[in-house]
């Protein structure tokens, strides 16, 4: 799907858990499992974050970014640092073209002044 100066970016982060059912507990085997929130049983569980995005222009929708992280993994800093990076790659792949669609959770004040610094 070519990015159209009408077309937009849809960016939301969500999670995969590991549920504990039986014997032996295989979540050790995962590298880097962490605590994440489920929100749709609204209590936190081991497992990862997952940051997508994708592009829908008329009826076409064509996968930018899928990533499954972790709190723990090497290098990381915070939620917010991965947001912006992924903003700012995204931006930066379509060329600044179309609107970026995000829903409530990212209304953080460090967000919403990125987004307004970098004029995305």
């Amino acid at each position: 799907c070519k990015v159209h100066d009408d077309s937009m970016i849809i960016y939301d982060l969500s999670d995969i858990s590991k549920n504990k059912k039986g014997k032996p507990d295989y979540n050790f085997k995962f590298e880097d499992i962490c605590q994440v929130y489920d929100g749709s049983e609204k209590t936190t569980k081991d497992g990862y974050i997952v940051r997508c995005a994708g592009v829908y222009h008329y009826g076409q929708f064509s996968p930018l970014i899928f990533k499954i992280s972790s709190f723990l993994e090497k290098g990381f800093t915070s939620e917010n640092d991965w947001i912006m990076n992924d903003f700012d790659a995204l931006i930066k792949a379509c060329d600044n073209r179309s609107t970026l669609i995000l829903d409530r959770g990212f209304d953080r004040g460090i967000i919403i002044n990125h987004l307004l610094i970098n004029n995305y």
